[in-house]
């Protein structure tokens, strides 16, 4: 599938929602589009776990109506949008792909989606996920396999590939992920979207399924987040899922410092990945902005090892108690924070290479020195570790004509500041 036919011409969430308010356009107009091209194009890509076609329609109908009275639910009224299947929707199964949660239904909704529904959203339906977050593709024996937009033959990531696919091909304006090691950015990154991992605890992950065995969710590492086509609609987006109030802050470029690695020796990137950041880094540079070749000095090794224990023991793989490594956690925390004290953003890959072909899950296709298939997501872990906010800007296309993206980061509750960066 190419760009073309794909990715040109579709609107972005607030394009979207802007033209609802003016009058250009009408909900049940948006939401029967994006049915048409559900029609079209899921039965090759395969990225909804359940539609609710006349759910969707009837709520569009009824919100035309209000605003025929001139009555607005909220900023999102009559736009569409999707939720991964992870996340809890009354009366819809929150199965994480899995046989045994197959008939799991949700008794209410996760907080995140009341808040998009008081906001005026309307549902189209779930996407899939990979099975029990077990790999960073997209497959599972309840949905089988998502694939990707751009390159039918190529992997969407994982875990939120369903959500990243269904933004990516127009059949959804926005999705809501979540994240526990880049599961956001991930396929954000291989899809050719806009995916953000907020500071953890700025949105509620309550009503989040992120194992087979408990309904709670991890309380640490644990985020969801906005998937969507712009920085803008993330902008949007945030003040909802966060409960916050907006707001709309101003960079100036030639008062920023930009630290930025193209890759960790440890892990090492493709050319086309390292090339990525230092072209956005150059583009930054002439805008003005101060940049540096840096990253913290910290033992990286036993940083990924402590992550590695701690999604252990909140996954119940391990029955270790959380409190045992906590201070080895706020130190890692304080260093990266101390770090942000001297630069306001830092750029570095998602993930050590671009989509690959479809394989069976963790079967190694990117090896780099020998050092294995989950090191190469080591980058996005590293934030999920330090609970700071960070995500994936879609940065150009690689040699094969598949996405790139560039990881953002910044101190911990500077959200909105690194929202408005990504907008550069």
């Amino acid at each position: 599938m190419q760009k073309s036919s794909i990715a040109n011409d579709q609107r972005s969430a607030a394009e979207t929602a802007d033209l609802i308010r003016n009058g250009k356009i009408s909900s049940v107009e948006v939401v029967s589009s994006l049915l048409r091209r559900i029609a079209k194009w899921n039965p090759r890509i395969n990225a909804f776990a359940v539609l609710q076609a006349d759910a969707a329609l009837k709520r569009a109908e009824a919100l035309d109506r209000m605003a025929a009275k001139g009555k607005w639910v909220g900023i999102l009224h009559g736009v569409p949008f999707t939720i991964k299947e992870c996340v809890d929707i009354k009366g819809m199964p929150t199965s994480l792909g899995t046989r045994k949660l197959r008939n799991n239904k949700a008794g209410k909704n996760a907080p995140v989606v009341d808040r998009i529904l008081k906001a005026g959203g309307v549902l189209l339906g779930k996407t899939t996920l990979s099975e029990a977050f077990a790999d960073w593709q997209c497959e599972s024996e309840n949905f089988g396999r998502t694939r990707n937009p751009w390159n039918l033959r190529k992997t969407t990531g994982g875990s939120s590939g369903g959500a990243c696919a269904a933004v990516a091909s127009g059949m959804s304006l926005f999705d809501v992920g979540s994240d526990l090691g880049g599961s956001i950015r991930n396929p954000a990154h291989f899809c050719g979207v806009y995916g953000f991992k907020p500071t953890e605890g700025r949105i509620p992950v309550a009503g989040q399924r992120d194992r087979v065995d408990s309904a709670k969710p991890a309380p640490i590492l644990n985020a969801l987040g906005p998937i969507a086509r712009s920085a803008a609609d993330l902008e949007l987006l945030f003040p909802v899922l966060a409960s916050c109030p907006a707001k709309r802050i101003h960079l100036d470029v030639r008062q920023l410092k930009i630290a930025y690695m193209p890759e960790f020796p440890e892990i090492g990137a493709e050319p086309d990945i390292r090339d990525a950041v230092k072209k956005v880094v150059m583009r930054l540079k002439r805008k003005g902005c101060g940049v540096e070749l840096t990253r913290p000095d910290i033992d990286y090794e036993a940083l990924w090892k402590l992550r590695e224990t701690l999604r252990d023991i909140v996954t119940g793989v391990s029955k270790e108690s959380l409190r045992k490594y906590a201070g080895e956690r706020k130190t890692y925390i304080d260093l990266w924070e101390k770090f942000f004290k001297s630069y306001d953003f830092f750029l570095c890959p998602v993930t050590a290479r671009t989509a690959w072909n479809h394989c069976r899950p963790y079967k190694d296709p990117w090896n780099k020195n020998g050092r294995g298939y989950p090191r190469m997501f080591y980058y996005t872990t590293l934030f999920n570790l330090t609970g700071h906010p960070a995500l994936s800007v879609p940065s150009g296309m690689d040699r094969h004509g598949l996405p790139v993206g560039v990881q953002m980061a910044s101190g911990l509750n500077r959200d909105e500041k690194l929202l408005a960066f990504a907008r550069l």
